[in-house]
Parts: structure tokens; C-alpha cells; sequence
């Protein structure tokens, strides 16, 4: 077996297993409950070791990669393993269910990191950061590679991308549900397919959409010759 090569902390090769290049998470996380194992530690203490050291090790593949269900329900167990204790390298009972321990603990929990979650906020944060920073050289190599004639919000998925960058449009299709557009003068906005409106169901307009009106712009519904630029509808 080929030795893994990394940059910057992350597997600069991606192959087709996912969850062979990944692989190393686990083993750090291991690696460190190992080195706990023969230390007496209360609950306090391994709250403060799972919410400080295990939990930070896998967050910058996080905010890289969309990380498979699958490996993040492995590394779930073994913190959860770590929280409840093993006696003769077997596990103890499990009184409550994980996610019921991801829970703020105003809630009840114990404020543990939900993964999935975390790896959500990652990336839709890496997200909003292209959508929002054009400038940034990362931005304008993502445009020039992916999307040079379209939006970012607007460019669809292919199969043939790498990973990395359908982590990010993952990212990219979660901020959307929440996203829209501050009108200014309307020039950029569409008014049928873009979200603008400030309602809390939908940003979009409820009305049927004319066959000729695809591409009709908000600034077509201004009417300037008022002082606070009305919508005309």
C-alpha cells in the first residue's frame, strides 16, 4: 500500500474511497483516546477533552469536504464510546442517545458537536464567503474554473467535478434555502427567479410567471418618478 501523501493537513490526493482517504481522522482520534486510557478522568474532565481536542481534529476536513454519513457516524461512536467508558475493552450501557447529548444543556444536553451539523455550517459558511468576496483569489480561480458566464448561485451540479467543489455547491444549496437578494436598484435581480422578497415561507413571487416575463428585472417595476422608488405590480 502506497504511502498517503499530505498537504497542509489534508490527503493532497483524493482517490475513489472516501472512506480510506479519511482514514486518518479515526486514527488521530484513536491515537489520543489511547493515551487517555489509562488516566483517571472524571465526566467534567472528558467533557472538556471531548468538546476541546477530539472534536477539533476533524474540523478542518470539515470545511474542505462534505464528509460521508457513514465516517461521521464512526466518529460519533467513538465519542461516544470515550463519554460512556469501556471496562475490559468492552463498552458500558449507553444511557442516552447521543443526539439527546448534542442538545444546548439549557435543553437538557450536554452541548456536544453534532457533526453533520458542523459540517453543514462549514461549508455553508466557505460558501457564503465566495458568494460574498468576488475579490478573493480562491474566489476568482473557483469562477474561472466552474463558473465563468453564471452565477455561483445559479450553477448546477456535475458529476464529473471533483469533490472538493460539490462540497462547496453542497454548502452553496443549503445557504439558497435562506438566502436573498437586498434590492438596490433591481438591475441584477430577476423578478420571477430570483429570491427578493422579504417574506418568511418564500423570497419568491407567489403569482404565475408570463411565458414573455422570464428574464424581467426588478428595476422594470420601479417606478422612479417617486422619492422612495415604489414597486409597481
Amino acid at each position: 500500500m502506497c504511502e498517503r501523501v499530505m498537504y497542509l493537513g489534508l490527503p493532497a490526493i483524493v482517490g475513489r474511497s472516501k472512506k480510506e482517504m479519511l482514514a486518518f481522522i479515526k486514527d488521530r482520534i484513536l491515537s489520543k483516546i489511547k493515551g487517555w486510557k489509562g488516566k483517571f478522568l472524571s465526566q467534567a474532565g472528558k467533557e472538556v477533552l471531548l468538546k476541546s481536542v477530539l472534536a477539533a481534529i476533524p474540523s478542518y476536513a470539515m470545511s474542505c469536504f462534505q464528509i460521508p454519513d457513514g465516517i461521521c457516524k464512526e466518529i460519533t461512536s467513538l465519542f461516544s464510546n470515550f463519554w460512556w467508558g469501556t471496562n475490559n475493552d468492552k463498552r458500558k450501557m449507553h444511557f442516552e442517545k447521543w443526539e439527546k447529548l448534542c442538545e444546548p444543556k439549557f435543553k437538557g444536553g450536554l452541548g456536544f458537536r453534532d457533526l453533520k451539523a458542523f459540517n453543514m455550517a462549514l461549508l455553508v459558511k466557505l460558501a457564503w464567503r465566495i458568494l460574498t468576496k468576488p475579490d478573493l483569489l480562491v474566489s476568482h480561480v473557483l469562477k474561472g474554473k466552474y463558473f465563468p458566464k453564471e452565477s455561483f448561485l445559479q450553477v448546477p451540479i456535475s458529476k464529473y467535478t471533483s469533490w472538493v467543489w460539490k462540497s462547496i455547491l453542497w454548502g452553496r444549496d443549503l445557504l439558497s434555502r435562506g438566502v436573498r437578494w437586498n434590492v438596490s436598484n433591481g438591475k441584477s435581480v430577476r423578478v420571477w427567479r430570483d429570491p427578493w422578497l422579504p417574506r418568511d415561507n418564500s423570497f419568491y413571487p407567489l403569482s404565475m410567471m408570463s411565458g414573455t416575463a422570464t428574464n424581467m428585472k426588478v428595476s422594470e417595476l420601479i417606478d422612479d418618478s417617486t422619492n422612495h422608488g415604489i414597486c409597481r405590480f
